[in-house]
């Protein structure tokens, strides 16, 4: 029985460490948009 929970432990802790990837790269993604808008914000402000 108590491999069986270890077995448990494991996939929990595999799930969230694959869900705080995906957090990481959503955030990512949006620091990039946030910094492509300010780009393109002072391509339009140098004009």
């Amino acid at each position: 029985m108590r491999g069986f929970r270890c077995v448990c432990k494991a996939i929990a802790w595999e799930n969230s460490f694959e869900s705080e990837a995906i957090a990481s790269k959503k955030k990512r993604a949006k620091q990039l948009a946030a910094r492509d808008m300010l780009a393109q914000l002072q391509k339009v402000v140098e004009k």
